[in-house]
């Protein structure tokens, strides 16, 4: 019989109870939280991981310790005493596991987040709220490309950023850029302010040209984003960069004559893609060597288009036809040329063709489509780059508001580059939102 208080086999039976509890404690913390010469695959601290996403989120530096969360002010000491400053975080596998979509393909998510529309856009007028993603064909099949004021069209490779600050541009009061002026310290930039004259505002004071003075786009380190342009009928994804990566680049240096619109010129047959380069291909072809040869593995060789086909009009070429008169009709499919320059090409980096500028919400700047200018569309930029659709036989397409033409001779183009990931590259996370973008994994 018991009166007040436990018996001494209760007692026993308790204690043996609490030592067994705190061994399995110790035995899962210890699980989790390794040896501080030892990587951690998952810390279940939630304190110490959402520092680590932010670290991460910020910086793209995925070699986190808690030392570096400490020093870099993402973490308190007190917070992380029981850590060893050199106890490392695998951040990437513990957003694999926080996020199931890390084994999902991109296009997959893209169709998934989006609803294809099958109708025809009405490609007379341009686009100027998000028309969200349409389905199309090309010459491999369906096509899905985003049109208007999209804003879900975001894409980072894990580990791709940019090698060099984006450029300093000189703004005027409304915020437009003032011309083609940009530089890349802001001792040149505020120069190129001090001398503008606006015949509304007159010559700008040195307070109005430090306020004027801004950076767009990128800083150095920062991840490359780009914008999704469309998913290929191969299941590829093209992409183009969201800021230039060159300026004041002319399309050919040579001029006066027919060949020089070409991609290539002077090809052994037509689209034989082996002849001479042209200056902008040659930008194009070493800016990939300086930046993505890293990722070659996740950018596939496909179809570009340098239409260099005949027009009804003489002297111009394919594009004009197609895209020049009221009721624009452009195409995926690259028409086929006899001629020895330009054509269709299959390769890892190339240029947006003015028909896709078209199908994304362009039209091209006459009296047949009102004039019409589009600043809210997402190709649009402060500046012209160049397509790689010739308009006549001595100008080149570009975009800016509006699609336009200049001759290759007097063009002064940004580069825009575009490239496309194979068909199966997979995302770690993301919506395609700006602040939340997909995220495409890079390991091979």
């Amino acid at each position: 019989m018991k009166s007040n208080g436990f018996t001494l086999v209760e007692l026993i039976v308790t204690v043996s109870i609490l030592l067994a509890l705190s061994t399995i404690a110790v035995i899962t913390v210890t699980g989790v939280l390794k040896d501080s010469n030892k990587d951690i695959d998952v810390v279940q601290d939630e304190i110490v991981m959402d520092a680590a996403k932010s670290y991460y989120v910020d910086t793209n530096d995925d070699n986190i310790t808690i030392g570096k969360l400490i020093d870099n002010l993402y973490l308190e000491e007190d917070v992380a005493k029981k850590y060893s400053r050199d106890t490392s975080i695998d951040i990437k596998a513990y957003l694999n596991e926080e996020n199931p979509s890390s084994s999902k393909l991109l296009r997959d998510a893209i169709i998934e987040n989006n609803q294809p529309l099958g109708t025809t856009p009405d490609f007379n007028n341009v686009a100027t709220t998000d028309e969200g993603l349409i389905k199309g064909s090309d010459a491999d099949g369906d096509t899905y490309y985003f049109r208007g004021a999209v804003e879900d069209n975001y894409v980072i490779i894990d580990g791709l950023n940019w090698q060099e600050d984006g450029l300093y541009y000189v703004l005027d009061i409304n915020g437009n850029n003032y011309g083609p002026w940009a530089a890349n310290t802001k001792e040149i930039a505020l120069s190129e302010c001090r001398g503008f004259y606006d015949i509304d505002y007159g010559y700008q004071s040195e307070e109005e040209c430090v306020n004027d003075i801004r950076t767009r786009g990128y800083s150095k380190g920062s991840p490359m984003l780009f914008r999704i342009i469309r998913i290929n009928g191969n299941g590829t994804i093209r992409l183009i960069t969201d800021d230039r990566v060159a300026i004041n680049i002319k399309y050919n240096n040579n001029y006066g004559e027919a060949k020089y619109v070409g991609y290539t010129y002077d090809n052994s047959n037509p689209n034989a893609q082996n002849g001479t380069s042209s200056t902008i291909k040659e930008k194009l072809d070493a800016w990939y060597q300086n930046n993505l040869i890293g990722f070659d593995h996740l950018i596939a060789t496909t179809r570009y288009c340098n239409d260099t086909s005949p027009s009804s009009s003489n002297s111009y070429l394919g594009g004009y036809d197609r895209l020049y008169p009221e009721n624009p009709t452009p195409s995926f499919t690259c028409p086929q040329t006899t001629n020895t320059y330009g054509g269709e090409y299959n390769q890892k980096i190339g240029l947006i063709s003015a028909d896709e500028a078209v199908f994304a919400g362009g039209v091209f700047y006459n009296q047949n489509h009102n004039y019409s200018i589009n600043n809210k569309y997402y190709l649009y930029k402060y500046y012209d780059y160049a397509t790689s659709t010739p308009y006549s036989t001595n100008t080149i397409m570009y975009i800016s508001k509006q699609i336009s033409s200049s001759e290759i001779r007097y063009g002064s183009f940004s580069l825009m580059p575009v490239i496309n990931l194979n068909s199966n590259v997979k995302i770690s996370g993301g919506i395609g939102t700006k602040s939340d973008p997909y995220v495409v994994v890079s390991q091979k």
